[in-house]
C-alpha cells in the first residue's frame, strides 16, 4: 500500500504541522488557529497513484490507541457518530463478501447523530473533512472536533464543532474503503484507506 501523507498538510499529527495556520510558541509547541477550508485541496492528479490501494493520514492528535480497519473490505454501507464538544466515536458498517461487519472507535458519551446511510454499492464515500484541536483551552491533548462526509451523491454534515485546524482526507478519482487512526475516550485522529472509484476493492 502506498502512503500519501506527504501530499497533505498535518500528516501524522498536528504537532508536526508546518501549515501557515500553525504558529510556533516560546515553548516550541504548535498552536493552531481556526482556518477556513481551501477552495480546492485535492492534490494534482500527476502526483497521485492511479491504481491499487493508498493510505491518507492519519490527521489529528497523538493520544489514543492506534487502530486500523485495513483495506480489505468491499465497501462502506453506513457510518454512525456520537458528538458533543468533539467526536466521541465513529461506528462503521463495512461490507465483506456480502456480510456486514461493524467496527467502532472511541467511546459512548455524546449525542447520537443521524446515521449516514449509503446506497451501497452504487453510493460510496469519496472524501471526509473536518477540524481537530483542543476541546478546552486547558486541555493538553487534541481530538477530532468535527467531521463531514461526502459521497458520490451527497454531503452529510458537519457533525460536531467546526473549530480548530481544518483537514481533508481525499484523493481525486478514489473512494474510501477503510479507516485508521487513534481513539480512546474520543476520536483522536483519523485517516483513510482508498482505492480507485471504479474498482470492486
Amino acid at each position: 500500500m502506498r502512503h500519501l501523507s506527504k501530499l497533505f498538510s498535518c500528516a501524522e499529527s498536528c504537532l508536526c504541522c508546518t501549515s501557515p495556520a500553525a504558529t510556533q510558541t516560546q515553548t516550541g509547541s504548535i498552536q493552531h488557529q481556526h482556518v477556513r477550508p481551501p477552495e480546492d485541496d485535492t492534490p494534482d492528479d500527476e502526483s497521485v497513484p492511479d491504481d491499487g490501494p493508498v493510505s491518507v493520514g492519519p490527521l489529528g492528535g497523538l493520544d489514543g490507541r492506534k487502530f486500523d480497519d485495513g483495506h480489505s473490505y468491499d465497501g462502506i454501507k453506513q457510518v454512525q457518530l456520537q458528538s458533543g464538544m468533539g467526536i466521541d466515536h465513529i461506528r462503521v458498517e463495512y461490507v465483506k463478501d456480502g456480510q456486514s461487519v461493524w467496527i467502532q472507535h472511541g467511546q459512548n458519551g455524546g449525542k447520537d447523530e443521524l446515521p449516514i446511510l449509503l446506497d451501497y454499492p452504487d453510493e460510496f464515500l469519496v472524501s471526509v473533512w473536518g477540524y481537530y484541536g483542543r476541546m478546552y483551552e486547558d486541555q493538553g491533548y487534541i481530538n477530532i472536533r468535527s467531521l463531514t462526509f461526502k459521497t458520490n451523491k451527497k454531503t452529510h454534515g458537519p457533525f460536531g464543532i467546526e473549530d480548530g485546524q481544518y483537514f481533508s482526507l481525499s484523493s481525486s478519482g478514489f473512494k474510501i474503503i477503510g479507516f485508521h487512526g487513534k481513539a480512546e475516550n474520543f476520536l483522536d485522529s483519523l485517516g483513510a484507506h482508498m482505492v480507485p472509484a471504479g474498482s470492486n476493492s
